[in-house]
């Protein structure tokens, strides 16, 4: 099987065209070109982006996983304070 892409120039005019390929042999193959109008978009007036503010807000199950992450810190951070000061008061 043989598959491919290419480009057509700009300004092709419809119609059929032949094109043969050539690699280890000889195949050829029909293209059938129609045009066709694109649609052209014109943005007017200003984009609708909200007041700046994030569009994804924070859920109950958000805060409580940050809230979670912040009191393991806050723990960990304690812990360790703790352990170096008997440490150093022992040596």
């Amino acid at each position: 099987m043989t598959g491919g892409g290419g480009t057509l120039r700009e300004g092709l005019a419809a119609g059929t065209y032949t094109i043969t390929l050539h690699c280890g042999s000889t195949l050829t193959a029909t293209v059938h070109v129609s045009t066709a109008r694109r649609a052209t978009l014109t943005p007017a007036g200003a984009a609708a982006t909200g007041d700046g503010s994030a569009e994804d807000h924070l859920g109950v199950g958000d805060a409580a996983v940050g809230s979670a992450f912040l009191l393991g810190g806050l723990a960990f951070g304690t812990a360790s304070f703790i352990r170096r000061r008997r440490a150093g008061a022992r040596g």
